[in-house]
């Protein structure tokens, strides 16, 4: 029995002498060992470029660097957060997982930039920053936004990221791949959106506006006939009416 103790007690020191070493040892290229989640616009090179700097080659899973890396890395305008974790099994690595900012539309200020998320957050930016933004992904990917300041509020985009949502998603069902461009909100209460199929006029944004937007569900049987069969160069929109009556036409 004392035997068994003894070697149990051997196994285990051995056993923590091997994890200490595996947590002290300094990864010989770091990057290399690096495990990077959470991606879904951002090239995963342009974390890896960010990274790849001297204070990021001398770290063990013991001495992770983890200030440093949130702060390297946050320096992307499309990174919300960042937590760092050090993974011992199967073989030791440094894993990093990422949060985007989900991006909805952009306010373009004078000096500045204002990102708004789908979750109805806004986020000031640089134009410099925001350059980066359109270099990755193109000049008008990013829906831009014209409205007064009351109309940003969290209950308004949030209501907003929805009707877009749902508009791109019933027309995918017809085979349009719709992308909204810009988007319009009236001093008179009037929400209008430009995409790159159509113009559609929504009307005063409040409780019952994405009612309004779903019942273009029912209208997709006849906007495809009217695009397909009937070859009308249909254009615009209207969910704005109170009645359950849907305009659909080649201009507003």
């Amino acid at each position: 029995m004392k035997r068994d103790k003894k070697i149990i007690s051997v196994a285990l020191l051995l056993s923590s002498l091997v994890v200490f070493h595996l947590f002290t040892k300094p990864f010989d290229i770091p990057l290399q060992h690096t495990e990077v989640l959470g991606l879904k616009r951002i090239p995963l090179s342009h974390i890896k470029q960010a990274l790849n700097q001297e204070p990021y080659k001398d770290q063990s899973l013991l001495t992770l660097k983890r200030d440093w890396i949130i702060e390297e890395l946050k320096k992307n305008p499309l990174v919300e957060d960042v937590k760092i974790q050090g993974i011992l099994l199967p073989s030791p690595k440094i894993r990093i997982l990422i949060k985007e900012i989900p991006i909805l539309a952009v306010l373009d200020l004078e000096k500045e930039k204002i990102l708004f998320d789908t979750r109805g957050r806004g986020h000031k930016i640089s134009s410099a920053k925001f350059a980066y933004i359109e270099n990755l992904f193109g000049g008008d990917s990013i829906p831009k936004i014209y409205a007064k300041s009351t109309f940003y509020s969290q209950k308004n985009l949030s209501l907003l990221n929805a009707i877009v949502q749902h508009l791109e998603k019933d027309l995918a069902i017809i085979g349009i791949k719709e992308k909204i461009n810009s988007i319009y909100y009236s001093p008179n209460e009037n929400l209008k959106l430009i995409g790159e199929h159509f113009q559609y006029k929504i009307g005063k944004l409040d409780s019952a506006s994405l009612a309004r937007v779903k019942r273009l569900d029912l209208a997709l049987p006849k906007i495809q006939e009217l695009l397909t069969k009937d070859k009308i160069d249909l254009k615009y929109i209207d969910l704005s009416l109170t009645t359950k009556d849907i305009l659909l036409g080649k201009h507003e």
